[in-house]
């Protein structure tokens, strides 16, 4: 029997989208205290978990002053592996206190 859920040959390009936000959803829904990003490689593991994708990192960078509203760190995914490439982007935006703005972060994805 074919295990379709793992099978993106079977999947187009917006159903693969679909099941990866589900399943990161309960991730991306409150804010993070860690210091390792063990949240943002959860992010990971789950899209990953969706299907058989290559993910090729195209840029990471970080945005902003400390102190900032936009400070927060970036990556920028391509996903193979769907029947048309899938551009992925992890936001990792810093939402602790004023002097301490670092203490914890958000996840936003976004896919398309």
């Amino acid at each position: 029997m074919l295990n379709r859920k793992n099978d993106t040959s079977m999947l187009n390009k917006r159903t693969f989208i679909r099941r990866a936000y589900k399943a990161i959803q309960p991730m991306t829904s409150h804010k993070y205290y860690d210091n390792d990003w063990t949240a943002f490689e959860d992010v990971m593991d789950a899209i990953a978990a969706e299907g058989d994708v290559r993910m090729l990192l195209t840029k990471c960078d970080y945005q902003g002053q400390m102190g900032s509203a936009e400070c927060r760190k970036v990556w920028r995914y391509d996903l193979m592996g769907c029947d048309r490439p899938i551009d992925l982007q992890i936001i990792a935006s810093f939402c602790g206190t004023v002097a301490d703005p670092m203490r914890a972060y958000d996840i936003t994805v976004l896919m398309n």
